[in-house]
């Protein structure tokens, strides 16, 4: 038996991976921007900055500001949650 075929000539079997695909994607890269914006907020950088990885060479600033330490003291985002460690 031919498989069922959508309007895009796609079975159903290739649409539900795609969806089980987008699902995964969503799954880390929503909590992977945050994680970023946070470790922009140790620094005392704006989260903002975050959308320079667009721009592709935007990923070298945003790769030596990760490697920064964090401010050890309270920045316009909050205190510093390592101090007394």
């Amino acid at each position: 038996a031919e498989p069922v075929l959508d309007a895009h000539g796609q079975s159903r079997r290739a649409a539900a991976h795609r969806l089980d695909a987008l699902g995964d994607e969503l799954a880390t890269r929503i909590p992977g921007i945050g994680l970023g914006v946070r470790r922009l907020h140790d620094i005392g950088r704006s989260g903002w900055w975050t959308l320079i990885a667009f721009t592709v060479i935007g990923l070298i600033p945003l790769i030596y500001w990760a490697c920064q330490p964090g401010e050890r003291s309270e920045n316009r985002f909050g205190p510093d949650v390592e101090q007394g460690r």
